[in-house]
C-alpha cells in the first residue's frame, strides 16, 4: 500500500512538473509572439517624421525623426527662434515600453521622447521625462513625410472659398461683390485671392507637418460697404496670424494655435 502511495505521489509530481513546464513554454511562446508583433509594427513605422513638439519647459521645438526598419533612429531638435539654432542631434535604437506600448526614443545621454503611434502619426506620451496630457497631447504630433507630401499637394494649387470666419458663417449676401478666396501657389510660395472687396497677395512658408505662416500681405484699396470692409479686415488680420492648417476632404481650415482665430474654406467648384 505504501509503495502504491509513493507511485501515485511520484506520478502526480511528474504531472505537476509537466504542467508547469507547459505553462512556461506557452508563456515564452506568447512573449516571443508579442515581441515579434512589436518588431513587425516598428518595421512598418519606418520613415521620416517631422513636426513641432514642446520641451519640458514649454518651448516649441522642431523635430525631425528618422526611424529605420532595423529600429535605429536619428532625432534632430531645433528651437523655433529667429536663427533656428540647432539644439541637438542624437542617435539610438527605438524600443517598446510594455506598460503602455509606447515607442521609446532615447539614449544614454538624452531622455528623449515616448510616442503613441496612430494612423501614420506619432503623438507624444512623454517629453524629456515629463508626461504629456490634456490639450497638449492632442495638439502636438509628428507626421510621416509621405502623408505631409499628400497634404501639401492638396493645399497648393487649389482655389479655396471662405465659408466661415472666426465661427461666423460668411454668405454670398454678406459679400455680394465676389467670394472671399485663397490660393497657395506652390512653385514660388505665393498666396493670393479676393478679400471680398479688394484683391490681396503675399507669401507663405510651410514649416513642418501642418504649420504655416503668411507674410508680406498687401491688398488693393477699393472702398465697399461698411459690413464688407469689416469682414475683409478681419479676414486679412487672421491671414497674418495663422500658424497651422487642417484639410478634411474638400474643406480647409486655417487656425492660430493660441488665439481664437480661424477661417474655414471649401474647394471652389467653378
Amino acid at each position: 500500500m505504501m509503495a502504491l502511495n509513493k507511485s501515485v505521489s511520484f506520478l502526480t509530481s511528474i504531472a505537476i512538473i509537466a504542467t508547469l513546464a507547459g505553462c512556461s513554454s506557452q508563456m515564452h511562446k506568447a512573449a516571443q509572439g508579442q515581441e515579434s508583433q512589436y518588431k513587425q509594427t516598428l518595421a512598418s513605422m519606418a520613415g521620416t517624421y517631422t513636426g513641432i513638439l514642446p520641451d519640458n519647459k514649454g518651448n516649441e521645438v522642431m523635430i525631425t525623426f528618422r526611424l529605420t526598419k532595423a529600429n535605429t533612429f536619428t532625432l534632430t531638435k531645433q528651437y523655433l527662434t529667429s536663427d533656428g539654432s540647432l539644439v541637438s542631434d542624437f542617435k539610438g535604437k527605438a524600443s517598446w515600453r510594455d506598460t503602455d506600448h509606447g515607442l521609446v526614443v532615447s539614449n544614454a545621454d538624452e531622455s528623449g521622447f515616448v510616442f503613441r503611434w496612430e494612423d501614420g502619426k506619432l503623438f507624444p506620451i512623454e517629453v524629456e521625462g515629463e508626461p504629456v496630457t490634456g490639450e497638449t497631447a492632442l495638439k502636438y504630433s509628428l507626421v510621416n513625410e509621405n502623408a505631409i507630401a499628400i497634404n501639401i499637394t492638396t493645399l497648393e494649387g487649389t482655389e479655396w472659398r471662405l465659408v466661415e470666419l472666426n465661427g461666423k458663417a460668411i454668405t454670398k449676401a454678406a459679400i455680394p461683390r465676389q467670394r472671399i478666396s485663397i490660393t497657395f501657389e506652390g512653385a514660388e510660395k505665393k498666396v493670393y485671392g479676393s478679400a471680398g472687396c479688394n484683391s490681396y497677395f503675399g507669401t507663405y512658408e510651410l514649416k513642418a507637418e501642418n504649420w504655416i505662416s503668411c507674410s508680406k500681405i498687401a491688398s488693393t484699396r477699393m472702398a465697399c460697404s461698411e459690413e464688407q470692409m469689416t469682414i475683409e479686415q478681419a479676414f486679412l488680420k487672421m491671414l497674418e496670424l495663422v500658424d497651422n492648417y487642417t484639410i478634411n476632404g474638400n474643406q480647409l481650415t486655417l487656425n492660430n494655435a493660441t488665439m481664437a482665430l480661424s477661417a474655414r474654406f471649401e474647394k471652389a467648384r467653378d
